[in-house]
């Protein structure tokens, strides 16, 4: 059923869309760096093993207006978490990744600050699948 919403709002865009904007519309990637942990929201004072991974993706800038802009992106993210057994349990260490496949819709207003610089707010939903779980142990 999301998935025909969202195949079904992709055509109505494509169809209703001036075509005299299509010169106007951009691609890129963007990479960065994801720092995480699988903790309960406010308990990383017990749970400071915080995983460092690649997060990337490509999006396509679809513009509305001058100021306002459609941008739908396809992202790579990993999650994690390392687990470090008390010296008593002596049972080494475990590390959780998770991989995810997301699809933000967003919708980018930008706001001119200066004369060579611009601030874009961004708000909407996304879509998210899970493509692989692993988890390693480690033995001490």
């Amino acid at each position: 059923m999301k998935t025909k919403l969202l195949i079904s709002g992709i055509l109505l865009l494509s169809i209703l869309h001036p075509f005299n904007l299509n010169a106007q519309i951009k691609t890129g990637t963007h990479h960065g760096i994801a720092v995480s942990t699988l903790s309960k929201t406010g308990d990383l004072y017990d749970n400071d093993q915080l995983v460092t991974n690649y997060t990337g993706g490509f999006y396509i800038l679809y513009p509305i207006s001058s100021k306002l802009a459609l941008e739908p992106e396809l992202n790579y993210l990993r999650k994690g978490r390392n687990e470090i057994s008390p010296a008593a349990a002596n049972q080494g260490s475990t590390t959780v990744n998770l991989d995810y496949i997301q699809l933000p819709v967003m919708l980018r207003y930008t706001s001119q600050v200066a004369d060579k610089y611009s601030v874009f707010l961004h708000t909407g939903p996304y879509i998210s699948a899970l493509s692989q779980c692993r988890k390693e142990i480690s033995g001490s």
